[in-house]
């Protein structure tokens, strides 16, 4: 951005030029007008004519002024010819580009190009506030879920924090459901249920057909990357879901919904 905005301020080439011909023009005009006239030389005359008069002088100072009148008018032609030019040229360039970009922002973007032009960090997305591990017992995850009913989705991270995968918390619910102990169930099979981990989730929606949907709901993306982009990745993999991962690690996530809600933006 810094070299952008750089390349902006920087003036072309013909607008130096212009700025050379005029310094060259007022050095070539001073050159002419400061020096002094000097005094006429009468050695050559005649001894009888060699008095200098009023007369005498009036006129050679007007020959001498009016050579140097010549002398700018040529100068003063040449350049004025040469700054025209070169200013016509930069100026009308200035203004055509001007009003070239003054009808491109006239022009309403198309919804692709406002999501193109758009940055994840400018929507912003929420930051992940919670993640789990597979050693994590899902019952801390149903009391997490229940408490904040909000959350719709359980990233689980590996030992190092990266991301491992995201479950729609309605696998949660169908686990707890289809796993919990009969009436007449002892106390292993009670306790086993207690200690369920994610890692107990996971499987059991592998070996599940109709759970794999509610496994790996999300897209990966980095902060810099555009909202298009973003929304192009989640539309490919059919999800609603895209986290935003620095080294690996989840940081923030960003929903369909965002999308919708910058595109309905004036």
């Amino acid at each position: 951005m810094a070299e952008v905005a750089a390349n902006q301020k920087r003036y072309p080439w013909e607008f130096w030029l212009v700025v050379g011909m005029l310094i060259a023009l007022l050095i070539l005009i001073l050159a002419i007008l400061l020096p002094s006239i000097p005094k006429p030389d009468v050695s050559l005359l005649p001894e009888g004519q060699r008095a200098i008069t009023f007369q005498n002088v009036l006129d050679y100072n007007s020959l001498m002024l009016a050579s140097r009148k010549d002398i700018l008018s040529i100068i003063i032609a040449a350049f004025g010819a040469w700054v025209g030019a070169g200013a016509a040229y930069f100026f009308g360039r200035e203004n055509l580009r001007v009003a070239a970009d003054s009808l491109l922002a006239m022009r309403d973007l198309s919804p692709k190009e406002r999501l193109r032009r758009t940055s994840i960090k400018q929507i912003p997305p929420a930051p992940i506030d919670w993640t789990v591990k597979r050693s994590t017992k899902v019952s801390e995850v149903k009391d997490t879920l229940t408490q904040r009913p909000e959350r719709w989705f359980v990233p689980v991270v590996k030992e190092d924090g990266a991301l491992e995968t995201v479950v729609n918390e309605e696998a949660v619910w169908r686990f707890l459901i289809d796993k919990i102990p009969s009436t007449d169930a002892n106390e292993g099979d009670r306790k086993k249920y207690t200690d369920a981990t994610v890692g107990d989730l996971l499987e059991y929606i592998d070996k599940t057909e109709t759970l794999k949907r509610f496994n790996q709901i999300h897209v990966t993306v980095p902060m810099d990357t555009n909202v298009g982009t973003a929304n192009d990745l989640m539309d490919s993999r059919h999800v609603f879901l895209a986290i935003v991962t620095s080294e690996g690690k989840p940081t923030h996530f960003l929903t369909t919904s965002e999308v919708r809600k910058l595109l309905l933006q004036e």
